[in-house]
């Protein structure tokens, strides 16, 4: 039996610029603004597939994050994007 290859779906993504109240005493973006980017991303993706904020709400359901793993590969700084 031959099984078609498994395709995914494209990455949601979207562009962030930094902005200067992300940038916390060492100059660079605080790693605590990372969680908040992913918090936002994954609210937008919920709303491109249908399921806005305000439909979870209405129905007592949500999303939680159970576990999260960041690799900071280089310090992101002011304007970078």
């Amino acid at each position: 039996m031959h099984h078609p290859p498994l395709r995914l779906p494209l990455a949601f993504t979207r562009t962030h610029r930094v902005l200067p109240e992300e940038i916390d005493e060492y100059a660079h973006v605080n790693n605590a603004v990372y969680l908040q980017w992913l918090d936002r991303i994954a609210w937008m993706h919920a709303e491109e597939l249908g399921t806005p904020l305000a439909h979870c709400l209405a129905i007592r359901r949500g999303m939680a994050v159970r576990h999260t793993r960041i690799d900071y590969l280089e310090a992101a700084l002011v304007g970078d994007t």
